[in-house]
């Protein structure tokens, strides 16, 4: 009884943490007030998505908020100053800047739903695909991904110049891009080769229909957590990052022509678990429906920092006709090739008409040079390479 009481007494300063109540869900839209009623009327408003196929259920609705939740007091919640993923639905009347960002590739122009999805996987010619049964006609309930502009720089190695190329695009107040995250896009594509391959519908495997669309939210909110820009620029900044790990290519900078964790088997290229060297972009045309590239390269030869000389060669041979193609297809808005040779203030002003700021806008007066010196230094020592020119792409 004493040893009871002696437990009681050690436990008591944690009962008023652990009897805190879980984190309840709070609803998508901004609190307003409710009527007499249980339960939940439509908005006013309705998304471009519902109607499409299905509504979305109440439950899909009531998913978690970004909020913070103190450990203690009372169930207090601290609101998260990040508003990247408020429900904010893409209307292209509202907000022009997504359409001239990504002519045609978001609502009105086509839907964004699962089977949009795996129809452009199964288009891209690559092999990244959907494969197992999935919930046919099914909407983004926790997102819209077309809520974010994205860029990204893929450098085709070391020494390319890309983290100059980075800084010198995170000097512009649209632009918050993060830089390398050790190919984290590749663990996803891997996250997702294991979900749309598992075709299993009964026994130890049984699961039911996954929603693709939501998969696609659940990853894009993972980019925007995991690999947050160093400067907060607001909700409808550019997005994205740049990394050298695109090839696939392992820390050694060598190239892999397979998925890291699925051999290809007897089948070779053939097999359905090969991936090519594109194939990554193939992924991230799904993941980000809303995304430009920007490809940057070296071909003069020279002493790598680390890794093997042949990845470059291999890699330009691949990721060219992704430029080529998109010039054919009319989006030169897609993709851009920048090569380390044209390290010129002109160069990079074209890549600030590229990415829409108009030529009465800001232009860059001189240039950064990242690791001169193999340093890896930060660049941003607070100097504007503007000068005292105002930016007009918002």
């Amino acid at each position: 009884m004493l040893l009871s009481a002696a437990c009681q007494a050690y436990t008591a300063p944690l009962l008023s943490e652990l009897q805190q109540p879980s984190p309840v869900p709070a609803p998508l839209a901004p609190p307003e007030p409710l009527p007499n009623s249980s339960r939940l009327e439509p908005s006013p408003t309705p998304s471009p998505y519902v109607g499409l196929h299905r509504r979305a259920t109440e439950d899909e609705l009531l998913r978690p908020s970004p909020t913070a939740f103190h450990a203690g007091g009372e169930g207090k919640r601290l609101q998260s100053k990040r508003t990247d993923d408020a429900p904010v639905w893409h209307n292209a009347n509202e907000d022009p800047r997504i359409d001239a960002w990504c002519p045609g590739r978001c609502p009105p122009h086509r839907p964004i739903n699962s089977d949009d999805i795996v129809a452009r996987l199964e288009s891209s010619g690559g092999n990244v695909t959907w494969e197992s049964p999935y919930e046919e006609g099914s909407e983004p309930t926790r997102c819209d991904p077309c809520r974010h502009r994205w860029l990204f720089v893929a450098s085709l190695g070391g020494r390319t110049g890309s983290t100059t190329l980075l800084d010198m695009l995170d000097q512009h107040p649209a632009v918050a891009l993060s830089g390398e995250n050790g190919g984290q896009l590749l663990t996803a594509l891997t996250l997702w080769d294991q979900a749309a391959r598992q075709d299993f519908t009964a026994g130890p495997w049984v699961r039911g229909k996954p929603n693709v669309a939501n998969l696609i939210c659940d990853l894009q909110s993972w980019f925007l957590d995991a690999d947050p820009a160093k400067d907060y620029k607001g909700p409808d900044a550019i997005r994205g990052f740049k990394e050298v790990r695109f090839g696939p290519i392992d820390d050694n900078g060598l190239a892999s022509l397979t998925d890291r964790r699925m051999p290809p088997g007897d089948g070779g290229e053939h097999s359905p678990h090969y991936h090519a060297l594109k194939d990554a972009f193939h992924f991230l045309d799904a993941v980000f429906p809303c995304h430009r590239v920007i490809f940057s390269d070296r071909k003069e030869d020279f002493d790598l920092k680390w890794g093997d000389p042949s990845v470059k060669p291999r890699l330009r041979e691949a990721w060219m006709p992704i430029l080529e193609h998109d010039k054919s297809e009319g989006r030169s808005w897609h993709s851009y090739w920048i090569d380390l040779a044209e390290f010129t203030v002109e160069k990079y002003n074209n890549v600030l008409r590229w990415l829409g700021e108009p030529s009465d806008g800001c232009n860059f007066q001189e240039l950064i040079h990242a690791n001169a010196n193999l340093d890896d230094n930060d660049y941003d020592n607070g100097t504007s390479y503007f000068g005292s020119q105002k930016c007009k792409l918002t």
